[in-house]
């Protein structure tokens, strides 16, 4: 046999058995298949993960789209195209969903195969994303620097903007105790309003300011003014009123209506809080906190047997968190049931 031809089955060899790597996507532990995958090439891989990527979309099978599909993507010819569209795909599913280790995953993989400057709109997607889950899991330091970063390259007003609000809300809420600095907060805070009032768009200014100023009124409250945060509270409430279409902003109107009501109940107000509780359960009656909140406030109105039946509401629409079950059992403590208040504890 002529050298040549030993050569040339040595390649159709490797070619056999890396893509019999691909087809396990990536996840066979065979030594030899590993090898044969490494030998061939860079663009005979690409070549591999596309045909693979292509196969798998042809399935219609949603959950591949989280896994296998944005990894072929990533790693075949079009990595800063249809690569990072499929993490795009996979980080925004993510996120939804409070899947936030995999949302920075795919954040982190995202931003690898794009080059900032060229695409910094979806870039500044990956980062976002990214960061919102960092802070969701305390890890507001790792999301802090990606702050610091998108400062340093970005000169987008909107992404100092939206970077400005989220650094303040880690120095408000998210660090830990003892880099928590409420006034340092506000500076951030009061940057992300004065930037969002420059925007051009009536209806964009009046939405970004009004969420600006619903976040200096946490910080209002964890500095200890409880007045100034209603006031922000209401006078955001009554411009997205007046200068926005009813249907526009439907969700933001309903977390501002749940901060007034928290507002108010901590002020002992407590009829107005119970309005404003079941307005927005009227506004958006598919989420569990407004009916544990309003339960737990009914409770302080010593409407027990009301605030049960919102206790049994949130068990119902959210999964399983253990305040719900302990306010609950509590109630039926306080209305003689014993029996019914150690169930609801165990």
């Amino acid at each position: 046999v002529e050298d040549d031809d030993i050569e040339n089955d040595h390649v159709e060899d490797d070619e056999v058995l890396a893509a019999a790597y691909v087809r396990t996507d990536c996840t066979s532990e065979d030594p030899h298949l590993i090898a044969a995958y490494e030998r061939v090439g860079h663009d005979r891989r690409a070549r591999l993960h596309d045909a693979r990527a292509d196969e798998l979309a042809a399935r219609g099978e949603q959950s591949l789209l989280y896994g296998a599909i944005p990894f072929h993507r990533e790693h075949g010819g079009d990595p800063a195209g249809a690569g990072a569209e499929a993490l795009r795909t996979a980080l925004d599913y993510c996120i939804d969903m409070g899947f936030y280790p995999a949302t920075v995953d795919f954040g982190r993989r995202g931003r690898a195969v794009i080059d900032w400057s060229a695409r910094e709109d979806l870039w500044w997607v990956f980062t976002t994303k990214m960061t919102t889950s960092l802070a969701a899991l305390s890890r507001a330091a790792e999301a802090e620097e990606l702050y610091d970063e998108a400062r340093v390259r970005s000169t987008n007003p909107s992404v100092h903007m939206q970077a400005a609000y989220a650094t303040a809300m880690l120095y408000t809420r998210h660090h830990e105790p003892a880099r928590l600095d409420h006034r340092k907060a506000m500076a951030w805070i009061n940057q992300s309003v004065a930037l969002a009032s420059l925007l051009p768009g009536v209806t964009e200014r009046a939405f970004q300011t009004v969420f600006a100023q619903n976040g200096r009124a946490l910080i209002h409250l964890h500095l200890g003014d409880p007045h100034a945060a209603l006031g922000l509270v209401d006078s955001g409430l009554a411009r997205l009123n007046s200068e926005l279409g009813p249907g526009e902003h439907r969700l933001h109107r309903s977390v501002l209506l749940h901060n007034r009501a928290q507002v108010l109940s901590g002020l002992d107000r407590l009829e107005e809080a119970l309005a404003d509780y079941t307005a927005v359960i009227d506004a958006d009656p598919n989420y569990a906190e407004y009916y544990l909140d309003r339960g737990n406030l009914l409770r302080r109105l010593s409407r027990h047997r009301d605030a049960l039946a919102d206790y049994d509401s949130a068990i119902r629409l959210s999964p399983p968190f253990p305040e719900v079950y302990y306010n609950r059992a509590d109630t039926l403590v306080a209305l003689g049931d014993l029996e019914g208040g150690l169930t609801a504890f165990d």
